[in-house]
């Protein structure tokens, strides 16, 4: 638009399509950062899970070897539910390790994310106020232009 041959533009970002990139790339980020925390919270309710039923099953084996009421073979199936249960317990805490080291990367990629995003919106921040300052100098401009026409007439038109 032009006014009094000053050119007033519409802000425009110059790193518009950089933020928007990163601003994508957090969103990812906090997503794959959300889904690492809740498949650690899964795998500890499971290792939870495993070390309950463990504990009632080794109380089970314990009251039943009191009651003498277990032959050899109750025995053995006990011992080896038991040995599968303690297995599982050490898979679920590999597991839950592996997920904790993915966790870190991805809570580290969402820092770095927020941080290059954090960046970019201070830039267009100030590249917002300085064009803001830019229009008010024009517009300062096209005032003083539109008072000097204006004196200038009122002096030619008295003489």
């Amino acid at each position: 638009m032009r006014n009094g041959g000053a050119e007033l533009k519409r802000f425009e970002f110059s790193l518009r399509a950089v933020h928007e990139f990163r601003e994508l790339r957090r969103e990812n980020a906090e997503r794959e950062f959300s889904e690492a925390m809740n498949e650690l919270a899964r795998a500890r309710t499971t290792l939870e899970k495993l070390e309950c039923q463990r504990r009632a099953s080794t109380n089970d084996y314990l009251t039943l070897l009191e009651s003498g009421e277990l032959d050899a073979g109750l025995m053995a199936s006990h011992i080896a539910f038991i040995d599968s249960l303690r297995r599982r317990e050490g898979n679920a805490r590999s597991s839950i390790l592996e997920i904790e080291a993915k966790a870190k990367k991805m809570r580290e990629r969402l820092t770095e994310a927020l941080r290059d995003t954090e960046t970019t919106a201070k830039l267009r921040e100030r590249q917002l106020e300085q064009h803001q300052n830019d229009v008010a100098k024009n517009e300062q401009k096209i005032l003083d232009e539109m008072a000097v026409v204006a004196s200038s007439r009122r002096r030619n038109s008295k003489t």
